[in-house]
């Protein structure tokens, strides 16, 4: 399998180009890509029907844009190229299955098929900014980990920390540290000090990346760090140098972005952008636990005719979303052993009413969907306990129901027409997370507050309320809940 070291190396002898030349070349590949290998085509009548041939061929322009152009080195501006046999060798050397976290906190996290059984891993995230003008950290983590099916916390960074803004090595390495201490502080508080941590760094250069790895304080062997492909398939030199360490370390590494950015052009294009993604996660970074990815920026996607609300973007139609999105998933799936995840509907990016009875069936739909393609979760952005308790609680439902994706398309037609028709998703808002670099910080935890007391320890009566009323619903549709 080709070593990190050659790979940062490549980076350094790969083809010079300027930003906007990558981009176009990266735009031209995409549709010399569709073309060659025919995606332009009308999908199923339902979303699951996705002929082989169709994701075999996706697949196959992904493995072919590696060795034609590569992923694109933001830091030397020049491109990383893998031959198809160097793809195929290190797709064959991907772990199935990795252990993390320790003791009796230790979990395992294995690759799954589309319609598995067995109940998915749970990822509760921070992956934000954090301020010492909130609730403190370590309430917020020992809540977040609460429930005993919480495998993995994604963690926190400090944009500012004692007064001091975060932009110096030594603010950078204090702030680094700090977080992952204040993570490990309230770990120990729930009971469950040896969960595994992935740190969310301040910066994503080197620097910030090791500064934590401290088996007395910080990062442990069983614990990972946060590393991702950007949009339009860049990388960044700094990352691959960092990933070598932790991968040495045993550590593991997360991904959280599948690469798909605005040079892909049509739809197409950011399907197999996002295929690629996939696999350069694990060429370039040794990503061993991977956010999937789909037809759009993310791997998630809604019912027919429903509005998707991207931060990046305005809300845009997603008419023949599904199968594209199962398609990209299905490619991967069938030609790799990665462990995917994907997140869960209604995080805390946006504000949401997380009290209403709309807001919990779609946070379910997206729970019993995502349980059906058998995808472990990534749950919430600092969401409540509440919304986690919940998420857990309808995929196991959807187990225990022994519901197949074609039971999910009628129910969530059902779903969307009888309870969701006059609850529009949200227009695109300013992302909750900047609050915290203004002047009201607090507003960042408003809707969560509305749902849960973090002090108390307990769920409000008007999130009770509102979940009753979701949970006698799905019980009298047919869901065992």
């Amino acid at each position: 399998m080709i070593s990190l070291l050659e790979v940062a190396e490549r980076a350094r002898t790969g083809r010079k180009l300027s930003d906007k030349e990558w981009g176009l070349a990266l735009f031209k590949k995409l549709q010399e890509l569709i073309a060659r290998h025919d995606l332009q085509q009308e999908g199923p009548e339902r979303f699951y029907e996705v002929e082989d041939a169709y994701t075999d061929a996706l697949f196959q322009a992904a493995v072919d844009l590696l060795g034609e152009l590569g992923v694109y080195c933001t830091h030397t501006h020049r491109t990383i190229t893998f031959t198809e046999d160097e793809v195929r060798d290190a797709l064959r050397e991907n772990p199935s299955e990795i252990k993390i976290g320790r003791g009796r906190d230790q979990r395992v996290w294995r690759t799954q098929d589309i319609g598995d059984r067995r109940p998915p891993g749970i990822n509760v995230t921070g992956h934000g900014p954090w301020s010492d003008a909130l609730i403190p950290l370590p309430i917020i983590v020992r809540e977040l980990v609460r429930h005993e099916r919480v495998d993995l916390i994604e963690g926190f960074m400090y944009a500012r920390i004692d007064g001091w803004e975060v932009h110096t090595m030594a603010s950078r390495a204090y702030a680094a540290r700090r977080a992952v201490a204040k993570v490990r502080e309230g770990l120990a508080m729930a009971g469950r000090s040896g969960l595994a941590i992935a740190y969310y760094p301040v910066l994503t250069d080197a620097f910030s990346m090791l500064a934590p790895l401290d088996t007395e304080r910080g990062l442990r062997t069983s614990d990972g760090g946060f590393f991702t492909i950007l949009p339009d398939l860049m990388v960044e030199e700094e990352l691959i140098g960092a990933a070598q360490i932790y991968h040495e370390l045993g550590c593991f590494g997360l991904s959280g972005g599948s690469g798909a950015g605005p040079w892909g052009g049509s739809v197409e294009g950011r399907m197999i952008e996002s295929t690629v993604g996939c696999l350069a996660n694990w060429l370039v970074y040794r990503d061993t636990i991977i956010g999937i990815g789909g037809a759009s920026a993310g791997g998630d996607f809604l019912p027919r005719k429903a509005e998707v609300v991207h931060p990046q973007g305005p809300s845009r139609d997603v008419e023949g979303m599904q199968w594209r999105s199962f398609a990209v998933q299905k490619a991967l799936r069938k030609n790799t052993n990665q462990i995917y995840y994907t997140g869960i509907w209604g995080w805390n990016r946006i504000y949401y009413d997380m009290t209403s009875e709309p807001y919990l069936l779609r946070v379910a739909l997206s729970s019993i969907r995502s349980t059906l393609l058998g995808l472990n979760f990534r749950v919430g952005a600092t969401n409540p306990p509440t919304h986690t308790n919940w998420v857990i609680e309808t995929s196991d439902a959807t187990l225990k129901s022994n519901l197949r994706l074609e039971d999910f398309v009628e129910l969530s037609e059902r779903v969307s027409k009888e309870r969701l028709v006059d609850h529009p998703l949200q227009p695109v808002r300013q992302d909750q997370r900047m609050h915290i670099y203004g002047e009201h910080p607090t507003e960042f935890l408003a809707a969560g507050l509305k749902a849960y007391d973090w002090y108390m320890q307990t769920p409000t009566e008007e999130y009770i309320k509102g979940e009753r009323k979701a949970r006698n619903y799905l019980r009298d549709i047919g869901l065992n809940i």
